[in-house]
């Protein structure tokens, strides 16, 4: 991935489906937007699960994304070794204002 040389990626985007944020309760959720990565962006659609809690939001998802979209190359000497498909987590804590 070049972590240092791209040291972040992103994703902005919006929730598709109507969430009550009042209420609280577990969501199955989609966001539609642009995740960059390698300063590549693609746009994706991401499914993940909303907890809502009170102030507190918890939102978790996991995604694959083919290193392809995002022009990154595998060197030939490692190859073998590294996947062409690659796995994201997200798990994070968000507060209300």
């Amino acid at each position: 991935m070049e972590s240092k040389s791209y040291p972040k990626a992103s994703f902005t985007g919006k929730i598709i489906e109507d969430v009550d944020f009042q209420k609280n309760g577990t969501y199955s959720i989609r966001a539609k937007g642009k995740l960059t990565i390698h300063g590549m962006e693609q746009e994706r659609i991401i499914k993940g699960e909303m907890e809502i809690d009170g102030d507190k939001i918890h939102v978790q998802s996991s995604f694959t994304v083919p290193l392809s979209d995002h022009n990154i190359t595998i060197p030939k000497i490692v190859y073998q070794k590294i996947a062409e498909v690659i796995e994201v987590t997200v798990d994070a804590e968000l507060q209300k204002n």
